[in-house]
């Protein structure tokens, strides 16, 4: 076998290999990231904390005009209560776990 057909039988299993695997990501879609709803939708979800929050913000970001951002910690802080304390602002809890300090950077790079 020479060096062109070895080449193109070795793109070609390429270009396979990245086609099922694209093509099972849009399919299963776990972390209905694209929305496709075709495979298990109702019964496989799986909650990705970050990217459902900063879906939501991205549709609801005029709504909020103050945020408590952080770790796991942060979850106790209650809004309503912020809310009740801070007379005219809005407060949305943007906390998710297991973030290290380039994830909090880069979201709220992100979010300003």
């Amino acid at each position: 076998m020479d060096y062109k057909k070895w080449f193109k039988a070795f793109l070609s299993i390429i270009v396979i290999y990245l086609t099922i695997v694209i093509s099972l990501n849009l399919i299963v879609d776990p972390f209905e990231v694209f929305h496709t709803n075709i495979f298990l939708a109702d019964k496989l979800h799986i909650n990705n904390l970050r990217f459902n929050k900063t879906e939501y913000l991205d549709k609801n970001n005029d709504r909020y005009n103050a945020y408590v951002f952080g770790g796991s910690r942060a979850s106790f802080f209650n809004s309503d209560s912020l809310n009740k304390c801070h007379n005219g602002l809005n407060f949305y809890n943007y906390w998710f776990s297991l973030a290290n300090t380039d994830d909090y950077k880069n979201i709220l790079q992100y979010m300003i």
